[in-house]
């Protein structure tokens, strides 16, 4: 076997560091899994123990398999990773469009991209829709493909540079060189989708440590909403060792065993143990509520969520916490209406047609410049 046999990955996570090398049969050769803690962040960027226990992993991993390692892909998510839309048009005035002129366009945009943001650079680019003389498609094939215009709706996945040298001087240390970099939580969200092709839209939750990412994909698998919410499980740890006056590696070790019959509250009675049991988890779930708040707060995509056939999936370290790793949405739409509306409820297509004709018509004349709001008194996100 030789290194082009086989994909080594490395999974940096703030609490997690996960090495795995795997056939390009996807048989897997060798995992190992050990403890971190490591901030990624442009606030604060450490990576403390993680050199030392890389080296060892990578001797292990090659004692294992029998050859020296010489590259490997990185999957590694942050706080500061944010995702920039772009739309980008040419005329082809009629001319056979090839995957060249695409490709071409798409780097036409993502330079666009890193000249404005330059403290980030781009590591995912995701076609969304192509738009061919007014048509939208999601995928096209290049046979025959003569238009006038072609417009390209991407979306960006970009990654803080500061964070990203601090990963390659991680390699660099180990004499590795980079082979792919990529966003944890897409990747992984990306290849979970697969597994639920009967929904119209499935929702990835990633719980991490410090922080949330929501990905979002369509019925035809393509990434259609991403968005990093600031929050994450340590958040809950800190609640809990505020609110039950205790040490936050008490408060970590309640939390992990929120649904196993060993908690033990010393010198508690039965009753009380009740009632530790149901503070301990209002205090998750109001974090989580948050968590959910936050991830859906727009207010269009959530009404596409509810009138579609729709899962939500959570993943990461912190969805551990709860009972089920997928749940149906329907309470929680509910919940959300009646806490988030003054109509406790959501506008009705015919009650936003009916708007639309009336600012269409001569009966809005005298109205300009003004923001009229067709959302039921949704409360401001």
């Amino acid at each position: 076997m030789k290194q082009e046999d086989v994909n080594c990955i490395l999974d940096i996570g703030s609490t997690k560091l996960r090495f795995s090398v795997i056939s390009t049969l996807s048989k897997e050769i060798y995992f190992n899994e050990r403890e971190v803690l490591n901030y990624l962040s442009n606030k604060e960027i450490s990576l403390f123990n993680s050199e030392q226990i890389l080296d060892e992993t990578i001797k292990e991993a090659e004692k294992k398999i029998g050859f020296h390692l010489n590259n490997l892909n990185i999957l590694v998510d942050s706080r500061d990773i944010i995702s920039v839309d772009i739309s980008i048009k040419n005329n082809f005035e009629g001319k056979k469009i090839s995957n060249t002129d695409v490709n071409y366009l798409l780097l036409e945009a993502k330079k666009i991209v890193q000249e404005n943001y330059k403290e980030y650079f781009v590591i995912h680019s995701i076609i969304q829709r192509y738009i061919l003389d007014e048509k939208i498609f999601a995928n096209i094939s290049y046979e025959n493909l003569q238009y006038n215009n072609l417009t390209l709706e991407i979306k960006f996945i970009c990654f803080p540079k500061e964070i990203y040298k601090k990963i390659i001087d991680l390699l660099n240390k180990n004499q590795i060189e980079l082979k792919n970099f990529g966003c944890s939580s897409y990747i992984k969200s990306k290849s979970y989708n697969t597994q639920f092709q009967e929904y119209e839209l499935k929702i990835f939750l990633d719980i991490g440590y410090n922080k949330t990412i929501l990905t979002i994909y369509n019925d035809q698998n393509i990434l259609c909403f991403f968005k990093v919410i600031k929050i994450g499980s340590q958040n809950i740890t800190n609640d809990i060792s505020i609110i039950l006056k205790i040490n936050n590696d008490e408060a970590e070790i309640l939390k992990k065993r929120l649904h196993q019959s060993e908690i033990i509250f010393s010198g508690k009675t039965e009753t009380n143990y009740s009632n530790q049991m149901d503070l301990l988890k209002k205090i998750i779930f109001a974090r989580i509520e948050e968590i959910f708040n936050l991830s859906l707060n727009n207010i269009y995509l959530f009404d596409e969520i509810k009138r579609k056939k729709s899962i939500l999936i959570f993943t990461g370290e912190g969805s551990k916490i709860l009972e089920n790793n997928s749940i149906y949405l329907d309470n929680f739409f509910e919940s959300f209406i009646k806490s988030n509306s003054a109509l406790k409820r959501l506008p009705t297509k015919r009650e936003v047609a009916s708007m639309c004709l009336f600012l269409a018509s001569s009966n809005s004349s005298a109205i300009t410049g003004q923001c009229l709001n067709v959302d039921c008194g949704v409360f401001p996100q």
